[in-house]
């Protein structure tokens, strides 16, 4: 019976996701962005402005999970959904800060490094991908 309520809230996970990325004209699971890309700042040439922009974007991203955190500690599922959404908006937000090259650069990034174009794809992430992942569904 948990099984099947954890796949469904996977599944609900999953589709708020897909509707929110279908939504962006610009923003896609291929483009969603998991990782911290200040970690390839040098990689991904980032400006001091850029940097300072993802630092920001980032500080935000989590002190809306700490507030989200102490407003729902009870209802895992809610809370699991306003990560989702959370990670979707950082992601987007990210992803708007990077100029054409940066982000062609982040996709190869992307690719040599996790061996796949979709940063989604099950079949192939990476192990740090799943447990990024797999940390979010676990709240």
């Amino acid at each position: 019976m948990m099984r099947i309520f954890k796949r469904f809230v996977l599944l609900l996970i999953f589709t708020v996701l897909a509707y929110g990325c279908h939504a962006q004209q610009e923003t896609s699971l291929k483009t969603l962005v998991l990782y911290d890309p200040l970690f390839w700042r040098h990689e991904l040439r980032l400006d001091s402005h850029q940097s300072r922009k993802i630092t920001d974007i980032n500080r935000e991203y989590y002190a809306r999970l700490m507030a989200a955190v102490s407003e729902m500690p009870g209802d895992r599922t809610a809370l699991q959904l306003t990560v989702a959404r959370c990670l979707l908006n950082r992601s987007q937000s990210i992803w708007e800060t990077f100029n054409a090259k940066q982000r062609r650069k982040w996709r190869k990034i992307w690719r040599d490094r996790f061996r796949t174009s979709d940063p989604m794809a099950s079949n192939h992430q990476s192990k740090a991908a799943r447990q990024s992942v797999g940390s979010i569904m676990t709240l």
